[in-house]
């Protein structure tokens, strides 16, 4: 472990259960106040990173949240919701709060915890995003509580009156049977309204678990949950184990994903999951690519980050761990010319510690294919990183990495970002699990 790294040290003598774990007890022991310092690498001029909320939950007692590891979503009218792993009136197990924009420009937004979980049937601990729709209520996954205490998937109904409570429903809640067991990351909706995640422990197999939830027929009724798919936990399985990303939904009704673990190098895979071609059959799985075990050959390892699509049908993506210093990679994969042929991975930028290491959040693309990103972390005694790859002029040319931010240990700054980085109007949001003067938490804005 570099000084306050959230990697994981000696990680080949643990497994990635262990790992996980051991990762989110260290960004969580540290506390304190910290100076900070913001710079650009090879820049004269600074570029600025604007706290919009700073959460304290410092004194027992306090309703605010803390420790945000999800990423924002807005709504219309420009307000932000996610959730945080701990805080609220238990103090301890989380919540979903709301985020307003001020009335007039510079004024302070106001944050509003819309539920604070309570560590029993109704969730604990969220440390994924969220997902809205069409009529405002908000669906996530907390990773503990519920019946069982292996996690939940909630709604939260907006109030008829507003001011008034939000009314939260647990659509599931998991047994770590052959349903799965602790969810960690955000839902995603198809298009008839049916929602799509992954639990990482758990199922036939006891690797995790891809999993549907069908909306009831009349408002009010019963959600029907379905197990797409069991990973196994053998070692070195060839499937991969332990999903721990969101699911990327495709147009054709296919969803790609990652593992953190497993496949044949224990680095963890990138898969398909194809929807059956007659109603109610299987799903059919595929293994897309298997990423190498820290750095034996160039590869990344353990993709933590969801991925994302650019055009022609190419897959973004960041691994926790690889690459030539062992501290993370961004990565490609191509599509094949014809079905079923191999997918080609490219390693875009292998992190150095010096330009941050560790990126868990998933990366952002804009409209002309430039990737922004996060690092959790960084050397010399670096709280993370933002940074920005730009695309060659010429296919298959070198991509420009540029450290556009630098969070040093701070007590005004974010620290520990681990969110994707939400595009809106040209500004860069996101949330981080540390940081700010009582090291509980920000949610930012940069301005590329």
């Amino acid at each position: 472990m570099k000084g306050f790294a959230i990697q994981p040290l000696p990680i080949a003598e643990q497994t990635q259960t262990e790992a996980s774990a051991t990762r989110k007890r260290l960004a969580l022991a540290i506390a304190g106040a910290l100076a900070w310092l913001m710079m650009v690498a090879g820049s004269a001029s600074a570029q600025v990173v604007t706290l919009l909320h700073s959460f304290n939950d410092s004194l027992n007692g306090s309703s605010d949240l803390n420790h945000p590891y999800g990423a924002l979503i807005a709504d219309k009218a420009g307000n932000f919701y996610s959730t945080t792993l701990n805080g609220g009136a238990s103090d301890y197990y989380g919540g979903v709060f709301e985020l307003r924009p001020p009335a007039t420009k510079g004024g302070v937004w106001k944050e509003t915890v819309l539920y604070s979980f309570t560590g029993g049937v109704d969730g604990s601990m969220s440390n994924a995003g969220l997902v809205m729709d069409a009529n405002g209520a908000l669906y996530g996954t907390t990773t503990e509580g519920g019946t069982s205490d292996y996690g939940v998937v909630f709604q939260l109904v907006p109030p008829v009156v507003e001011g008034d409570p939000w009314t939260e429903n647990v659509l599931y809640s998991f047994t770590n049977g052959n349903d799965g067991a602790n969810p960690g990351d955000a839902l995603v909706f198809d298009k008839s309204g049916n929602l799509f995640g992954t639990a990482s422990r758990g199922g036939s197999g006891a690797g995790g678990t891809i999993f549907e939830l069908n909306p009831p027929a009349t408002s009010g009724g019963t959600w029907t949950y379905n197990v797409l798919y069991s990973f196994s936990s053998a070692k070195d399985s060839a499937t991969g184990c332990e999903p721990e990303a969101s699911l990327l939904p495709a147009l054709n009704g296919s969803f790609y994903g990652t593992t953190i673990g497993c496949g044949n190098n224990n680095g963890g895979v990138a898969f398909e999951l194809s929807p059956p071609t007659v109603s109610g059959g299987e799903w059919t799985y595929t293994v897309i690519h298997v990423f190498g075990f820290r750095n034996g050959t160039g590869d990344g390892s353990y993709p933590q980050a969801n991925l994302i699509a650019g055009k022609g049908g190419v897959l973004y993506g960041a691994t926790l761990m690889g690459g030539t210093s062992a501290e993370g990679t961004v990565y490609s994969l191509t599509p094949p010319v014809a079905k079923g042929g191999t997918w080609k991975e490219s390693i875009l930028l292998s992190f150095n510690g010096a330009n941050g290491y560790n990126p868990i959040g998933p990366l952002t693309i804009t409209a002309n294919g430039t990737l922004y990103g996060t690092t959790a972390d960084g050397n010399p005694a670096l709280q993370g990183t933002i940074f920005k790859l730009t695309p060659p002029a010429v296919s298959g040319g070198t991509w420009t990495d540029t450290t556009l931010i630098i969070f040093t240990n701070a007590a005004t700054s974010p620290s520990f970002p681990e969110a994707s980085l939400s595009l809106i109007d040209g500004a860069l949001y996101s949330t981080s699990a540390l940081g700010g003067p009582n090291d509980d938490g920000t949610v930012f804005k940069f301005v590329p």
